[in-house]
């Protein structure tokens, strides 16, 4: 009879050990925010544009025009890979539209983002920056122009 009670006694004690020595659960971390997801936060504005002569992903010549009317202009990407560019409150041109919709796409493992049948290279997206390039094949010679957007 004693031996089932010194086993008795150990089970009891490593249950009781096992449930007073039970580690905390780990807090609830921030899943990662993803390039869609940045893409998508809110409308972008036109920070600058122009172009990068040395390829190193800054614009040499600022070419961005200081005009109202292109200032206050939004593009504006969703997660159905559509997307809306508004000229905004200031139009440049009476005669177009307000808005026109486009579609998008990330490519070459969300290393390019696909507009409108064009290609551009992601330079940088983060949640203030968006900032893209094409190589503008009708600059001589060929050049890279980058376009950076902002909130």
């Amino acid at each position: 009879m004693r031996p089932f009670h010194h086993i008795a006694f150990l089970c009891l004690a490593s249950v009781a050990f096992s449930t007073s020595c039970k580690k905390e659960s780990l807090p609830m971390l921030p899943k990662p925010i993803t390039k869609t997801e940045m893409v998508c936060y809110s409308s972008w504005r036109m920070a600058a544009q122009g172009y990068d002569r040395n390829d190193d992903g800054i614009i040499d010549i600022d070419e961005t025009p200081a005009f109202a009317c292109f200032l206050d202009n939004r593009t504006y990407f969703f997660d159905d890979g559509h997307g809306s560019f508004d000229q905004g409150p200031t139009k440049c041109n009476a005669n177009q539209n307000q808005s026109r919709r486009f579609e998008w796409k990330f490519t070459d493992n969300e290393t390019m983002i696909f507009v409108d049948g064009q290609h551009y290279k992601i330079v940088t997206l983060n949640e203030t920056e968006f900032t893209i390039s094409f190589e503008d094949i009708y600059s001589p010679p060929p050049n890279m122009y980058v376009m950076k957007f902002v909130h």
